[in-house]
């Protein structure tokens, strides 16, 4: 009985409160398919994600954690560990089937891995021991600050999986409900409840409505919010350029209008059967909940104290309550009681044979660790909410059933430019005349349409779904190749050049394509040209600089997303953060990418950072996301107004957000303009234009500064283009005209926009079509000078 191998981190933050682990996925290693595991597979259920401690499945473990820094340690053992059931107050133990031999801390949505992998062994089925030891409160009756430790104790299980069996609970498998007044107050009142729990808490003798409105943010913001009105007018929403979107967007502030008014009514309603007055503000709710019940208020000296009453008579006891009230109640009051303890019975049916287990209700007692009577209520659940197939003495793992969306599609707008849509429909008629075989019919979009339909080698069939066009040209029994109906001439390559995805940097001198450098398994945030060579930024990882010559420089180590680099391109702002324990710690770099050399800025390592801007000598950025500064190394920052968001280094113009609607655009010269517009990316180069991106049916909007949303100009895009800034394929401009943009969706790699004219070219890549590249930025300043 040995200990194998070990990780261990004290400062890994659960994503949505989920502890996350996954397979760790080597993109060249090939895996055999286990159809067999299928049901196992991540998401295919829609039962609660962790259950009541932890689930697992086909190269997935997930744990249900708060969010909070947790020490986590992983462990590799040849067989099972010694009992050391005393020392946690949770444990529950689980089949994992692992595809690959390894495993990685991760996120709940899919990531690069949130820490290094940890060798399991050879694939195939192990016992994961999934152990938690809570951190004590310091408030009773609120989560502790600080997370709780967790350990992973994994083990090879050959031969058919036993299903899980939970070891040790802190707390009943009854989940509680609460009183139900955080639920049904909501988004009116839910949090001014909070905030007086949290002040009496700590207040035997009760709190006072100061001390309850400095609870809100625990002292982080200023105080005031419980004078703040219960429902804030929204603005109306401003022209986004697109008829379509802006009849979503009024559609939407109307519902939102009509939601408020629906909520005013019902609290004054509720207000009055109480003999309360009708609340406007949160501090009135003070009085609705003395009211109800909930709170009560002493006097002493003039000072009113609020207390929480322990056990409040609830809303439906105190409230008449509507029939469709009352129902919403009792099935939120059931999923709080029952879903997750439902969830590990799931787990149970998911790791039997044939996602089958035994209805023995004293036998599932015991491995779940719950009375008989709650698992036969939560067996009840699952089959109400179609978790599983009950016949008999079998229950059955039932897969999530497809969601069936049943609202209107948003009207799309015509695509006007470029024939993108060009070529006309084929019905059977037009498919007798392509001298397709009998029998052939129009194929369904969702699906691939069969390859025999296809007769002649050589002939071209043009396809329409109504919005996009595609041609298909026979090539023999290889089957047909999709292409889109229209197909620019081919321009330029890229200027400043590319980064595959298996990690090359392709740079073209004298016409001919150059790998600059080779970083394979390498996946690039950004890439952005310098006057000392491309840097390449992979957030969280590192950040490198790549010389002409093709020398490879490190520059620093985690990253964030923002960074800022100078007009002359000379200087690179990065800023880097650590999470750890019981703080995060931030740090503000300034490199000098002539030599490599870095200066560590002054800066509060408590306050976070998100650059906007690097520009004659200045920072732009906002601390902690509410203190936007103008930060010159050497002096005192300077707040600002209104928070950065881009500087154009062309012309110095400013784009920033303020409280008015729209969009504040600031002159070099300091004259500020408000463009209502519902958006913008940011400002195009010179400074004379916002634009922003439309996804599905692509497209780029222009706003001008002096025309703003009464003369949109619209270009459409090929569909698949990818106009998402979050990814590494995110557009670039290549110059004030010109718009580079990868079309991973398409058969040609990348296109180029010309905003002056509206023409657009294909922009060729080494690799082929099926490259799904990350455009390197120019450096706009120097080709401009040039």
């Amino acid at each position: 009985m040995s200990l194998l191998r070990v990780h261990e981190t004290d400062d890994y933050w659960p994503e949505y409160s989920t502890l996350m682990i996954r397979d760790h996925w080597d993109h060249d290693l090939e895996v055999e398919s286990r159809p067999e595991l299928e049901a196992l597979s991540e998401f295919l259920d829609h039962a609660q994600p962790c259950g009541s401690v932890a689930r697992a499945g086909d190269g997935w473990l997930r744990a249900g954690a708060r969010d909070a820094d947790r020490q986590v340690r992983l462990e590799v053992h040849d067989q099972a560990p010694p009992d050391d059931l005393s020392d946690w107050d949770d444990v529950v133990e689980t089949p994992y089937h692992c595809g690959v031999g390894s495993v990685v801390l991760d996120t709940v949505i899919p990531g690069d891995g949130y820490d290094h992998p940890l060798e399991l062994g050879p694939p195939g089925f192990y016992r994961a021991r999934v152990s938690r030891k809570c951190t004590p409160s310091q408030v009773p009756g609120f989560q502790a600050e600080e997370g709780d430790i967790w350990r992973v104790q994994f083990w090879p299980a050959p031969g058919a999986p036993q299903p899980p069996r939970w070891l040790a609970r802190s707390e009943p498998a009854l989940a509680d409900d609460g009183d139900g007044w955080a639920d049904i107050l909501a988004c009116v009142g839910g949090d001014v409840l909070y905030a007086a729990r949290a002040a009496t808490a700590v207040r035997p003798s009760g709190a006072t409505a100061e001390e309850i409105d400095a609870a809100f943010f625990a002292g982080e913001r200023p105080t005031g919010r419980l004078d703040e009105p219960i429902w804030q007018v929204p603005p109306e929403p401003l022209p986004t350029g697109h008829a379509d979107l802006d009849q979503n967007e009024a559609d939407i502030y109307q519902t939102v209008l009509a939601d408020t008014e629906a909520e005013r009514a019902e609290l004054a309603e509720w207000a009055g059967q109480l003999s309360a007055p009708t609340p406007a503000t949160r501090r009135d709710l003070l009085s609705f909940l003395v009211a109800a019940g909930v709170l009560t208020a002493s006097e002493t000296s003039g000072t009113i104290r609020y207390q929480v009453v322990p056990e409040p008579p609830r809303p439906e006891n105190v409230l008449r309550l509507p029939e469709d009230r009352l129902f919403e109640m009792r099935q939120q009051n059931v999923f709080y009681r029952y879903a997750e303890l439902a969830a590990d019975i799931v787990s149970v049916a998911q790791w039997s044979p044939d996602c089958t287990a035994t209805v023995d209700v004293p036998a599932l007692a015991e491995r779940l660790l719950a009375s008989p009577e709650l698992v036969q209520s939560a067996l009840q659940y699952a089959q109400d909410e179609s978790l599983l197939l009950v016949d008999g003495t079998r229950m059955t793992a039932l897969p999530q059933e497809e969601d069936q969306n049943d609202s209107e599609p948003l009207p799309l707008a015509a695509p006007a430019g470029p024939p993108w849509t060009a070529g006309d429909g084929l019905d059977s008629e037009d498919a007798d005349e392509l001298g397709l075989k009998d029998g052939w019919e129009e194929p369904d979009w969702n699906e691939s349409f069969a390859l025999e339909q296809i007769s002649d080698s050589g002939d071209t069939i043009v396809l329409t779904d109504g919005v996009a066009t595609t041609e298909f040209l026979v090539v023999g029994t290889s089957g047909p190749t999709a292409r889109s109906g229209y197909r620019p001439p081919l321009g330029e390559p890229a200027r400043a050049g590319f980064v595959s995805e298996d990690g090359e940097l392709v740079v073209w001198r004298g016409g001919r394509p150059v790998t600059l450098a080779r970083l394979p398994g390498e996946c690039v945030d950004h890439a952005l040209e310098t006057a000392y060579g491309i840097v390449l930024h992979q957030a969280g990882h590192r950040a490198i600089l790549v010389r002409p010559d093709g020398h490879v420089q490190h520059l620093a180590d985690e990253p964030d997303h923002a960074f800022a680099l100078a007009e002359d391109g000379r200087h690179l702002a990065v800023s880097r953060s650590h999470d750890g324990r019981r703080s995060s710690t931030h740090r503000l770099l300034l490199i000098d990418l002539a030599d490599g050399s870095t200066t560590t800025l002054p800066w509060p390592r408590a306050r976070q950072i998100r650059l906007a801007a690097f520009h004659r000598g200045a920072l732009y950025l906002t601390a902690d996301d509410e203190d936007s500064l103008r930060l010159v190394p050497g002096a005192e920052p300077e707040r600002l107004p209104y928070t950065p968001i881009q500087l154009d280094p062309l012309s110095g113009t400013l784009l920033a957000h303020s409280e008015e609607p729209g969009q504040l655009v600031i002159l070099p010269d300091g004259t500020r303009r408000q463009i209502r517009v519902h958006s913008a990316e940011g400002l195009a180069p010179g400074g004379s234009a916002l634009y922003e991106f439309r996804y599905e049916p692509s497209a780029v909007t222009l706003f001008g500064l002096e025309t703003g949303a009464s003369d949109p100009h619209v270009f459409w895009l090929p569909p698949g283009t990818e106009t998402s800034t979050l990814v590494p394929g995110r557009p670039v401009w290549e110059d004030r005209d010109t718009l580079l943009f990868t079309v991973p969706d398409g058969n040609f790699g990348a296109v180029r926009l010309d905003i002056r004219t509206g023409e657009f070219q294909e922009v060729p890549l080494v690799g082929g079509a099926d490259q799904r590249p990350a455009l390197v930025q120019p450096l706009l300043t120097k080709h401009e000078s040039n």
